[in-house]
């Protein structure tokens, strides 16, 4: 049996008897490219802005508050906090309309929120050690491992091209960080932890584009989103820093021996909170807009930006085998790019097509009892129509 469909959401009206055809404005990819352009705006806007201040906060060469897992938790419940209050007094039709079932909840929403956990307190981590520039550069290689969890989870198909462009961004990063003429400090405590912190990060987002395709899940917006998963990573980074860095030792310290200084120190965490709270909506924003690797490769380049700045701000030295790994890894960018526009371009010469086809449709609808209907839908209110008509013609006599 055919449940009857919203005629409102359907492209066929059956009392005007017309297609509602979509404008290519509307599912163009124009509108798209407008919308990603600004959601990477944001997104690296927010984000290099974050890496300073968890540079200048954690760093002890700067604040030297030494307790990134403590930073990164707080940021988790101030982000929590922010998402109830958005959505119970301002965007009341954003929150989720499902929740996930417990099954769901345990073997997708926690290793999400584990995930996501791991990332953000091992990179927050490593940049006590490490330099922002050698931060980014070694998280550029998040594309591989995106690309690894996205073919694995079916959300990619491989393709040479794909794998190509992707090696040729990976043998970048690899100049990019290597030791070169030695000016570049090697720590391989950092390196540890930051590369750590990549491998979760592309389980990481890979994983979350599966939860916000799913209905069922409730996550169909990133305030959804966000109101599940940033409790589970508030649980995970606040679980690791009470047993790696201890809260007792985190009180003790001069940030909290007076309430002057524990309300500013309170105060820059809780302002970090508010910019890492919209860098997860434009994030959440940009993947639901394009793909999770389209996503990562976007990364790339916000990464490179973040080093052109932290080497202005923080003094940060290249060698010259940086400088090539760069000029690689750029190359490999636009490859990666070149694909994406072939593959947009041919899907929408399909999408034209497609608008051809229900146009012609339209202009036979005078003779649609004579064709054979083989959608399920449009078969329907094709016998809609007939049984609509009997029933005139059995009154009329």
């Amino acid at each position: 049996m055919v449940n009857e469909p919203d005629e409102e959401e359907s492209d066929y009206n059956v009392k005007n008897k017309t297609y509602n055809l979509p404008t290519k404005w509307e599912d163009g990819w124009e509108r798209k490219a407008i919308l990603v352009t600004l959601y990477i705006c944001g997104w690296y806007t927010t984000s290099i802005f974050l890496s300073m201040y968890n540079k200048w906060l954690l760093s002890p060469n700067y604040h030297g508050f030494g307790y990134p897992l403590f930073v990164t938790g707080w940021h988790m419940i101030v982000q929590t906090v922010l998402s109830w209050l958005v959505l119970g007094c301002c965007l009341s039709n954003y929150r989720p309309k499902h929740a996930p079932s417990i099954w769901l909840f345990f073997t997708r929403v926690i290793p999400c929120g584990m995930a996501t956990g791991i990332d953000i307190g091992l990179s927050a981590t490593s940049l006590t050690q490490i330099s922002v520039s050698f931060y980014t550069m070694v998280k550029s290689s998040a594309p591989v491992f995106v690309l690894m969890f996205a073919i694995l989870f079916g959300l990619e198909r491989p393709s040479t091209n794909l794998i190509l462009s992707v090696l040729v961004i990976v043998i970048g990063v690899a100049l990019m960080v290597s030791d070169g003429s030695g000016t570049t400090s090697f720590n391989w405590i950092g390196f540890a932890e930051v590369q750590s912190a990549t491998i979760a990060s592309g389980f990481r987002w890979a994983l979350t584009q599966i939860l916000l395709s799913r209905v069922d899940m409730g996550m169909n917006n990133p305030l959804a989103t966000t109101v599940i998963l940033a409790p589970v990573m508030a649980l995970s980074l606040l679980t690791a820093c009470a047993i790696i860095e201890g809260f007792g030792v985190v009180f003790a310290s001069p940030f909290f021996s007076t309430a002057s200084s524990a309300l500013t120190t309170l105060g820059i965490i809780t302002g970090g909170g508010f910019i890492a709270f919209a860098l997860t909506m434009v994030e959440y924003l940009l993947i639901t807009t394009t793909s999770v690797l389209t996503f990562s490769v976007a990364g790339i380049v916000k990464e490179i930006i973040t080093i052109s700045i932290s080497t202005a701000v923080f003094g940060d030295t290249f060698t010259p085998m940086n400088v090539v790994g760069l000029v690689i890894s750029l190359v490999g960018i636009l490859g990666y790019n070149v694909l994406r526009i072939s593959a947009a371009t041919s899907t929408s010469r399909n999408g034209d097509e497609e608008q051809d086809f229900y146009k012609r449709v339209q202009d036979d609808e005078e003779d649609a009892d004579e064709i054979e209907v083989e959608d399920e839908v449009e078969g329907y209110y094709v016998l809609k129509e007939i049984a609509r008509r009997n029933s005139r013609q059995h009154d009329d006599k």
